[in-house]
C-alpha cells in the first residue's frame, strides 16, 4: 500500500498564490493544507482523522514575520501535533484554558475572582463584606502578589500567626477556612494543585469560649418571668422581654424583627426585614410560638 504523499507545497508556491472569487485549498499532502479566501487571507489548517472522526485544526497564519507561521513552520507543527497520539483539537484548546489560567494566578486575582462569582452568591451581604475584609487586611499584603499555586503550608501559618498575636484566635481560623475556599477555587480553575490549609490542621489556637449566664433549674425560670411580669420600663423593653420567652430568638433579631399575626397555626415570623433574608441559607425565621 503506497503512502500518502507529502511536501507537495513550496515555499514560493504558497507566497505567489492569489485571492480567486472562493476560498480555495493548496493541499501540501498528510491533511496540511493551505486556505486562501478571497480577501487575501492565507491559513493554515490541519485535516486529521481522530476515533474514526474526521476533524479540522487551524494551525496559524501564514507569513514570514513573527507571530506568523511559514510552510515549514506548519509542517513541524502538523508532525508534531499527529505524533502525539492525542486529539490535536483537545490539546490546542488545554493548552489555550491554561494559558488564560496563568495570566491570572496570583492569590488576590482568584481570591477577588471567587469573591465576585462564587461567594457573593451564596451568601448574605455582611458575610461577603467580612471575609472581603479579611482578605484585604490580613492575606493580601503578605499573600496577595504570591502565585496561588506556590503557597506553603509555612508562610500561610506564618500569616495566620500574625492575627493570632494580635489576640484574634478566632478570625485568624475563620481566614483560614477562606483562604482554604479560594484555593479550592483555584484548584477546580486549574490554578493550583493541591490545598495547603490541610496541612494546618490542629496548627492554630482554639479561642477561649464564653459561655452566656443560663438558667437550667425550672424554679430559678419561675423567677425570672415574674421579675420580667413585674418590670415597669419602656413599653418596648417589656415587649422585647416577653416575647424573648415566647420566641427564644437571638437578641438582634427579637429587636429587628416584625411580628406576623398567629392565627390558628399558632406560628410567629421574626427577623426578617425584606427583601434581605433573615438566615444565611436565605430562610424565614419561623420560629414555633409557645402555647403554655
Amino acid at each position: 500500500m503506497s503512502q500518502r504523499q507529502t511536501n507537495k507545497l513550496t515555499a514560493t508556491a504558497v507566497r505567489n498564490s492569489k485571492p480567486r472569487d472562493r476560498t480555495y485549498r493548496l493541499a501540501d499532502g498528510g491533511g496540511l493544507y493551505l486556505e486562501v479566501t478571497p480577501s487575501g487571507g492565507k491559513y493554515w489548517r490541519l485535516k486529521y482523522r481522530f476515533h474514526g472522526k474526521q476533524k479540522r485544526l487551524a494551525i496559524g497564519v501564514y507569513g514570514e514575520k513573527g507571530g506568523e507561521v511559514s510552510l515549514a513552520q506548519a509542517r513541524d507543527k502538523a508532525k508534531k501535533l499527529l505524533a502525539q497520539g492525542s486529539d490535536p483539537s483537545t490539546v490546542k484548546r488545554i493548552a489555550k484554558l491554561e494559558g488564560k489560567a496563568g495570566v491570572a494566578n496570583t492569590f488576590r486575582a482568584v481570591a477577588t475572582e471567587w469573591l465576585e462569582e462564587v461567594h457573593k452568591h451564596n451568601v448574605v451581604p455582611t458575610h461577603y463584606s467580612k471575609n472581603k475584609r479579611r482578605l484585604e487586611r490580613d492575606v493580601y499584603p503578605y499573600l496577595g502578589s504570591r502565585p496561588v499555586a506556590d503557597i506553603a503550608p509555612l508562610e500561610l501559618l506564618e500569616c495566620l500567626r500574625k492575627v493570632e498575636k494580635r489576640g484574634h484566635r478566632e478570625t485568624a481560623i475563620r481566614i483560614k477556612t477562606v483562604v482554604g475556599q479560594v484555593i479550592r477555587y483555584a484548584i477546580t480553575t486549574g490554578r493550583a494543585e493541591r490545598d495547603p490549609t490541610t496541612d494546618l490542621r490542629g496548627a492554630l489556637r482554639q479561642p477561649k469560649v464564653s459561655h452566656y449566664a443560663a438558667i437550667t433549674d425550672p424554679e430559678e425560670l419561675t423567677g425570672l418571668l415574674r421579675a420580667i411580669d413585674g418590670y415597669r420600663g419602656q413599653s418596648v423593653t417589656i415587649a422585647a422581654l416577653k416575647l424573648a420567652t415566647l420566641l427564644f430568638v437571638r437578641r438582634k433579631r427579637l429587636f429587628q424583627g416584625v411580628a406576623a399575626t398567629c392565627g390558628a397555626t399558632h406560628r410567629v415570623v421574626v427577623g426578617s426585614v425584606p427583601p434581605r433574608p433573615s438566615t444565611g441559607a436565605g430562610l424565614p425565621t419561623e420560629p414555633p410560638l409557645s402555647c403554655g
